[in-house]
């Protein structure tokens, strides 16, 4: 947990030894659900088996206490789980699953999960970067549509889905970039997406600006995330977020 205005972090909960926090997503007022796994960063690989999702409750949050977290399914049929994005009026989340090139649903009640969408374009075919053989990978929902990045496969894309997530189209590309990793959405669809240490903003036409670069810079070296800051006065400040650790490292 970061304070922007304090410039100040706090751990919220320790997951166990070796679990990274790939993907988080709000399911409802200070209710999150996170997913995890045992990743490697050196291979960007997952323990099979490993995939877990927590549901972390800042409304009882006391601070050195594990009180708000609970376990919500072992996924232990999801290879790597990655971009997670509630669906809205419904107990469910969709998962990206970046190492099968999937993307299931999760009942964060039940706990039940099941694949929603399998197709071609989830995986990753990216012959720049065999070391990192990772697919689908960010999840966000706008106006009916599940837009989703394939990072191993340098693309954006959306497909239409009903209130339960289920795809109701052909999925659309909507445009090519470099290792494209998390992205934020405007309330008009424009992307502003992470990868190769740059910040791309993509239109909803696919147009595509370079606002940000790492070329001679270190200051977006391993920009995975992007999200927009919530509070109205600053609505328009973009956050992104970094991997410090070592590892295969794409440079833009």
């Amino acid at each position: 947990m970061v304070n922007p205005f304090q410039h100040i972090e706090e751990a919220v909960v320790q997951f166990g030894a070796g679990d990274s926090v790939l993907g988080i997503t709000e399911v409802e007022h200070e209710v999150f659900v996170a997913v995890t796994c045992r990743f490697d960063l050196a291979t960007s690989k997952a323990r099979p088996g490993s995939a877990a999702a927590w549901k972390v409750d800042m409304n009882v949050w006391v601070a050195d206490k594990q009180n708000a977290v609970t376990l919500v399914a072992n996924l232990t049929d999801i290879g790597l789980p990655d971009g997670v994005v509630a669906l809205n009026g419904s107990n469910s989340v969709l998962i990206a699953d970046a190492a099968k090139a999937l993307i299931w649903k999760l009942d964060t009640i039940s706990g039940d999960y099941t694949i929603i969408l399998e197709d071609d374009i989830l995986f990753p075919s990216n012959p720049q970067l065999p070391q990192l053989p990772l697919g689908v990978d960010g999840l966000h929902i706008l106006n009916d549509y599940l837009y989703f990045t394939n990072l191993g496969d340098n693309i954006l894309c959306r497909v239409a889905v009903d209130n339960a997530g289920n795809p109701t189209d052909e999925i659309d590309l909507i445009a090519t970039m470099p290792f494209p990793d998390n992205f934020a959405l405007t309330a008009n669809g424009t992307a502003y997406v992470v990868g190769a240490n740059q910040l791309y903003r993509v239109s909803p036409a696919g147009e595509i600006d370079v606002l940000a670069r790492g070329l001679n810079s270190t200051l977006l070296e391993g920009a995975t995330s992007a999200h927009f800051r919530r509070t109205p006065k600053y609505d328009g400040v973009l956050y992104i977020g970094r991997v410090t650790a070592n590892g295969p490292r794409v440079r833009g």
